[in-house]
């Protein structure tokens, strides 16, 4: 992505669907990747979001029933 668009484009070869997508950049996503901005990288550091929220929820298991941990349920 170039600093300076103003869409998002998805290639129909990266697309899930094998279809072009084009996103608008609007003020209030242009200001929060503007923060975030990398020349280069990854978006997100995790292949698989889903077993990443898995892993994090067995740790917040862990750590709750340990002695002296704060059971919630």
């Amino acid at each position: 992505m170039d600093k300076a668009a103003k869409v998002i484009e998805i290639r129909a070869d990266m697309a899930k669907t094998a279809s072009r997508r084009v996103i608008p950049i609007l003020p209030n996503l242009r200001s929060w990747l503007l923060k975030h901005w990398q020349n280069s990288g990854k978006v997100c550091p995790y292949a698989n979001m889903v077993l990443q929220f898995v892993e994090l929820t067995r740790r917040v298991n862990e750590e709750r029933v340990k002695p002296g941990g704060q059971d919630r349920r």
